[in-house]
């Protein structure tokens, strides 16, 4: 079992690939780490994001309902709307790509709502 500083030195190292370019390596560590911390939406959003860049979208699509199955409700819910409409969009399955992205708009929109109240 990983440590949680080292779990957050881990995606910390992966989201510096991803700013270096070094995409390839960052998928390694995301999908090792998902071994290690199976129930963390935070690697599963990691993950997610990695194959959409790879344009893995079967695996993209399957971390975005991971994540959404795994992430708490509130506005880090949301962006796992993003990414499922994203990966459905490079799957060819446009109308449901669609429906995701009204949905993350919609709870855009709805926060903003209730955070102005």
């Amino acid at each position: 079992m990983v440590k949680e500083n080292q779990k957050d030195f881990l995606q910390v190292l992966g989201y510096l690939f991803l700013r270096s370019g070094k995409i390839g390596k960052a998928l390694v560590l995301f999908e090792a780490l998902q071994q290690l911390s199976p129930a963390d939406p935070q690697v599963s959003r990691s993950l997610c994001y990695t194959y959409l860049l790879t344009q893995q979208y079967e695996q993209a699509l399957s971390q975005a309902d991971k994540f959404l199955r795994e992430a708490s409700e509130g506005t880090s819910k949301k962006i796992g709307y993003l990414f499922k409409s994203r990966a459905l969009w490079g799957l060819g399955q446009k109308e449901e790509a669609r429906r995701m992205m009204t949905w993350f708009l919609d709870f855009k929109e709805t926060r903003n709502a209730a955070d102005s109240s």
